[in-house]
Formats: C-alpha cells, sequence, structure tokens
C-alpha cells in the first residue's frame, strides 16, 4: 500500500481535491479517487473503475508524459470548474502563458530548431509548478497550468516562478544562442465561471502582460475586460 501512496504522489496528472485525489487518463477522463472508499464510511469518494483498472491506469501513467494534450486539458479544467462551483470554499487559478517573439525564432533557425526550445521551455515549466499541477501545451507557443487550491498568491507565485525560468533559459543551437521569456496571466475561479470563462480571463491577462511590455505577469483583475484574447 505504501508503494501505491508513493506512485500516486509522484504522478503529476494528479488533481488534488481536499483530502482526496482524482486520477485522469492522458485525454483528461476521471479513472479512480484516492483514498479508496473507508469501511468506516469516513471517506465518501467514489470509485470509478474496478480495482484491477484501478491498478492498471495508475501504472500506465508512470509512462505517460507529465503534459496533457489541449483535449485532455479542456477536460480537466471543465471538471476542475464544476468541483469548485459545488465547494465554494475551494480555490482553482488558471495561469495561461504567451512565448515572446517565439515566430523569430522558426523564421530565422527554422521549425526543428523552434520545436527543440518548446521542449526546453516544457522541462522548465514542469521544475517551476507544484506537484500535482496540471500543465498541457495549448497549440503553437500558448501553454497553461491549472493549480487547485491554490489562492492568489500561491498563484501568482507560481507565475513569477515560471516567468523566472524561462527568462533565465538560455537555449544554444550551432553558434546561435536565444532567450525566451513569457507573458502570463493568471485568473482566480469565481462563483459564476465555467471553463470557458475561466480561460478567457486568463488569456485577456495574458494579452495584457504582452501589451504592457511582455516578459511579465498580470492578474485577470487588473486586466480590461474588453481586451480582446490573444
Amino acid at each position: 500500500m505504501a508503494g501505491l501512496k508513493t506512485r500516486l504522489r509522484e504522478q503529476r496528472p494528479l488533481l488534488a481535491l481536499f483530502d482526496r485525489l482524482m486520477i485522469f487518463d492522458a485525454e483528461g477522463r476521471p479513472v479512480a479517487d484516492w483514498p479508496p472508499p473507508s469501511p468506516r464510511g469516513a471517506y465518501r469518494g467514489r470509485s470509478l473503475l474496478s480495482e484491477t483498472s484501478r491498478r492498471e491506469a495508475i501504472e500506465s501513467q508512470e509512462s505517460q508524459k507529465a503534459f496533457l494534450s489541449r483535449r485532455g486539458f479542456g477536460r480537466r479544467l471543465e471538471t476542475a470548474c464544476e468541483f469548485s462551483r459545488r465547494r465554494t470554499d475551494h480555490s482553482l487559478a488558471l495561469v495561461m502563458l504567451d512565448l515572446d517573439h517565439f515566430k523569430a525564432v522558426n523564421d530565422s533557425a527554422g521549425h526543428a530548431v523552434g520545436d527543440e526550445l518548446l521542449q526546453r521551455v516544457a522541462e522548465a515549466l514542469e521544475e517551476a509548478v507544484r506537484d500535482g499541477d496540471a500543465v498541457a501545451r495549448l497549440g503553437g507557443d500558448e501553454f497553461a497550468v491549472l493549480l487547485a487550491g491554490a489562492s492568489s498568491q500561491v498563484a501568482l507565485e507560481v507565475a513569477e516562478r515560471v516567468r523566472e525560468r524561462l527568462a533565465a533559459l538560455d537555449f544554444a543551437h550551432g553558434d546561435r544562442r536565444f532567450r525566451i521569456s513569457a507573458s502570463i496571466g493568471v485568473a482566480m475561479f469565481e462563483g459564476d465561471d465555467d471553463d470557458r470563462t475561466l480561460m478567457a480571463r486568463a488569456d485577456r491577462a495574458s494579452y495584457q502582460a504582452k501589451r504592457s511590455g511582455r516578459n511579465r505577469v498580470v492578474m485577470a483583475r487588473e486586466a480590461p475586460a474588453d481586451l480582446p484574447q490573444s
């Protein structure tokens, strides 16, 4: 049992929801809860698969990448928003970031080099976020991080850590060196949010960060509501 708990703690595609963890597959579908139901009824979580399927899902996640697909992240975000609407004392934050001047890397060095740089960005993101945070590349040079149970202060700290890690990234290809930075927006879940409105507010904040000079973090409450999305 201790080994199972250790493996659960090591899986980044987990979403911490108070005293339980929900396990998701690569496409963001919930496949199991942890801990299992207590014989005394102290824990009222529900098992979503048989015990055999649960073990298979946990073991298969050891070989999966920490990054979710766009579709998987969307499902995870929708599930987290639904949970936060039911539990008003549960905080949830969404961080969205656009890389600054990434197009210049693709245009000057080619897409293969751009892809290599994106991999370095992904590694930096994995190092900067907390265990259990859900991370995804949404497409192109846009990434997102979902932070369950994070206060606005914690979300800002994570976003700043991401920004600092990316700004410090020194990427070399042949005799050329590239520096990267990101414009980052952070939105906290509000009572009337769903996955689309939360993402829209985080996206607007990211756009405001880019308009304000790039390489910075902007909270959604600081971004004008009439800004277009990036």
